[in-house]
């Protein structure tokens, strides 16, 4: 007894855990940030070979979308710019543009930071879009300018 019941404590522990984990907003949720502005940072890839390099996003929200221009270089993206957009939900940002790129970011304050991928890749339950081959996802980090 006195060797079960360690283990059964910690299976109980594991268990009130995961049944307290949140998965975060859902894409019916409200938005309750506004990312309209000029955002600013650095992307990194999980693969670093890959590169580092500078993102900059110009928005503009209406409602729970929003639209805009997106400018990555550096790296293997060596100069992606063009047209962006996506959903807002809660603090959460999907990037679903553009073509083939699709993304989920937290925003707290004035900083957005997530990922950013290719399709091809799945990750963490987010659809993929388009029909590029997949490549390494990339860690993203942004600062809202003033």
């Amino acid at each position: 007894m006195e060797k079960i019941l360690p283990g059964l404590i910690l299976a109980i522990v594991v268990l009130v855990a995961v049944g307290c984990a949140s998965s975060g907003p859902s894409p019916d949720t409200p938005p309750t940030v506004d990312v309209t502005g000029n955002w600013v940072g650095t992307w990194m890839p999980v693969n670093p070979s890959f590169g580092i390099g500078a993102i900059q996003m110009t928005l503009q929200q209406t409602g729970a979308q929003f639209t805009g221009t997106l400018l990555m270089t550096g790296g293997v993206a060596g100069g992606l710019n063009g047209f962006t957009q996506g959903l807002v939900f809660g603090n959460q940002v999907r990037v679903m543009q553009p073509a083939g790129w699709v993304g989920n970011l937290a925003v707290q304050g004035n900083t957005m930071s997530g990922m950013i991928l290719m399709s091809g890749i799945p990750m963490g339950g987010i659809p993929t879009v388009g029909g590029v081959a997949g490549t390494s996802p990339y860690s993203v980090t942004l600062t809202r300018q003033r």
